[in-house]
């Protein structure tokens, strides 16, 4: 029986590391997918809220130039970087980049577009 005892010893430490490697990789992914959530996000909201200050811009006889320079500023604002601003009419598109760093992976750029303005017509 004693034997027996000595053939097992350790089993639990290596059980243990297992089920610690197995957990730390666990939560390294749901940490790198909530770190895409919320860069998602802010991309998201720095893009509506570039877009629509643009077109307000527009709206209120700017320029094309001054529009999207406040969409720049709006960007930056909610820390983002602007990637594109299109402004004619009363409608503006702008897509903004977010860069977040993740977790074994390092920094990753997150891109969102929106576009404020009037509706579309329909045909």
């Amino acid at each position: 029986m004693k034997a027996r005892l000595a053939a097992e010893r350790g089993n639990a430490t290596v059980t243990a590391l297992g089920a610690i490697a197995i957990t730390s990789a666990i939560l390294t992914v749901l940490v790198a997918l909530g770190v895409v959530h919320q860069g998602r996000s802010l991309a998201a909201s720095a893009a509506e809220l570039s877009a629509l200050s643009a077109a307000d811009a527009l709206a209120g006889n700017g320029s094309p130039g001054k529009a999207c320079a406040i969409a720049l500023e709006v960007a930056e604002r909610h820390g983002s970087l602007l990637k594109s601003c299109e402004a004619s009419g009363f409608e503006a598109r702008v897509a903004v980049v977010v860069r977040v760093h993740l977790p074994l992976l390092g920094t990753q750029s997150l891109i969102e577009s929106a576009r404020a303005g009037p509706a579309p017509a329909e045909p």
